[in-house]
Parts: C-alpha cells; structure tokens; sequence
C-alpha cells in the first residue's frame, strides 16, 4: 500500500511557495490533490494505494500528533538537496511513520513536495511538480524526481496534466 500525502507547497509563476496549509496556499493545493487523486483512480489504484483523501481522514484520527498531513518539516528534501542523500530528516520521520502506521500494510509514502505553474512563451500554462517517494518505515528517500506536464490552456489543465505525467511513471496509461 503507497500512502499519497497532500501538496506541501505551492507557487505561480515567479510568485512566492505559499504553504499548502496556510489560508491562501490550502484551495490551490487542493486543485493539485485533486487532479492527481482523480488520475490514480482513473488507473485502478484507489484499491491498492492510500489516496489523499483517505490519507488525510487517517492523519485526522491520529490522536498522539495530530500531524497536519499538508504541513508536514519537508525542509531537509529542499531543492539543495544531494540526490544521494538517502536519510530523511526529523521531525518528517516522525510525521511520515505517525500516519503510515495507521494505514493497514503501507511502508512507501507518495509526497508532493511542490508545484509551480508557469505561463509559457505562446501563453499556455505548464506545471512542475517535485516529488519525492519516501519509505516511511525506514526514513529513507527512495527517490525525488522533478516532472513537468505538458503545456495547457489554464492552470487546472496544467495540474492535471503534470498529474498524467506523473500517472504515466507509475502504471500504464
């Protein structure tokens, strides 16, 4: 079971990251939590992976914490960041394992680290995502990788596109 946290950040265009947790941040966040909820059932994997709704109800019944699941310490899986490095740091160990243990048979976290939605030369809109997959057991990064959708009308066209993308990484279209 892959458990699928929310956005942590946000940014448009050269704009500041807004916190997914803050007034501001949280309504556009949830566009990019939505549109990547949406592609993973598209695929099948509601059954076998922990999608960001059922995520955050589970953070919600953790009483010892109370972990926010969209904001959790992600400073340590910053952009400077060396690609080996493989620890992860505290307090998101601690944060991570907190809720994973609550999902039955779960060790790999899904963690949107950030998005950035940028207009285009032509004036389309195209979104980045950073993602990182977590082993929430042994605190460890498996990976983080960088995706960039494909280019789009408007800015839920472009999450929901840099969503595909990342969908296309994980199953078969």
């Amino acid at each position: 079971m892959v458990v699928v946290f929310p956005l942590q950040k946000y940014a448009v265009a050269d704009s500041g990251w807004m916190s997914a947790s803050s007034a501001a941040g949280r309504p556009r966040a949830a566009q990019l939590d939505s549109a990547l909820t949406a592609v993973l059932r598209e695929r099948g994997l509601e059954t076998s992976w922990s999608l960001t709704p059922n995520t955050s109800r589970v953070a919600q019944r953790e009483v010892m914490n109370r972990t926010d699941p969209r904001g959790l310490s992600t400073v340590g899986l910053g952009p400077g960041r060396r690609r080996n490095d493989i620890d992860l740091r505290e307090p998101l160990g601690s944060q991570l394992r907190a809720i994973i243990a609550m999902v039955p048979e779960s060790r790999i976290a899904l963690l949107p680290l950030e998005v950035r939605v940028l207009t285009t030369a032509s004036g389309a809109r195209q979104a980045t995502l950073r993602i990182a997959f977590l082993d929430g057991r042994l605190a460890t990064v498996l990976s983080f990788p960088d995706l960039v959708g494909a280019p789009a009308a408007d800015e839920k066209a472009a999450l929901r596109a840099v969503a595909e993308k990342f969908a296309d990484l994980v199953i078969i279209p």
